[in-house]
């Protein structure tokens, strides 16, 4: 079942929307952040409200592997690990004026783990995305450099305070003008290299297939310093949010 955080005040029952966190009246039938519509069944009746777990098996790992699913509409992601387990369910909007992303751990897409909101539907310079988790919390900020992502493309990884913590590009000049300008280019393969205070902390690689596979690889930091649930969405928007 969706979490739904309620509160009573003056105004009577709200709740926030589970897709994209935003605040909701009692009696709305969609919601005014993403347009999603509500299952008003479960207004008015109270939902337990769980603290988020210290960790998360499915994150504790450096490497997961990103296969979206083929022949259908709405763009489908499965994300495994190494063993070929099934870690999470991903799925975009469509025909909406902003493209938010859920991420779920059940494929039947009832159990929302986290949502990538875009914060804004016009974006010339840059375009923001916000990630939510399943209470409503900000985790991370992410920014796309439009200008300079004509170029070669980039990205700005920020925490929920709003501080840099990190940056993701493509891997080399030389490769992302080959791809927007040499012959054949689109078929030209470029991946991401994940950066955190200039120094390389993951990468983000695609499989040479006809449907989209990528592998993000967080190997190169052992330590685990950046959140692997930023790492997680990170790698969804180097693809969904890219149009690749």
């Amino acid at each position: 079942m969706l979490k739904r955080r309620l509160s009573i005040d003056s105004g009577g029952i709200r709740m926030n929307c589970p897709r994209c966190g935003r605040e909701v009246g009692e009696g709305k039938k969609f919601c005014p952040g993403c347009g999603g519509k509500l299952d008003d069944g479960l207004f008015g009746r109270r939902q337990p409200v769980q603290a988020p777990a210290a960790t998360d098996a499915r994150l504790d790992r450096d490497k997961f592997l990103f296969n979206q699913k083929v022949l259908t509409l709405r763009p489908i992601y499965y994300v495994f690990d190494e063993n070929q387990n099934r870690l999470f369910f991903i799925k975009r909007t469509l025909f909406a004026l902003k493209r938010h992303v859920y991420i779920y751990t059940d494929q039947a897409f009832r159990d929302l783990a986290y949502t990538l909101r875009q914060d804004f539907i016009i974006g010339f310079l840059v375009r923001w995305f916000s990630l939510i988790d399943a209470q409503g919390k900000i985790l991370a900020r992410f920014r796309r450099r439009n200008l300079i992502s004509i170029l070669r493309r980039t990205w700005d990884i920020f925490d929920a305070e709003g501080n840099l913590i990190g940056q993701a590009i493509e891997d080399s000049w030389g490769k992302a003008l080959f791809r927007r300008f040499g012959p054949l280019g689109e078929y030209f393969k470029t991946d991401f290299i994940i950066t955190r205070g200039g120094v390389c902390v993951g990468k983000f690689i695609r499989r040479w297939t006809l449907a989209d596979k990528y592998v993000l690889d967080m190997s190169d930091d052992p330590q685990r310093t950046f959140d692997r649930r930023t790492a997680l969405a990170l790698g969804v928007l180097l693809d969904t949010a890219e149009g690749r």
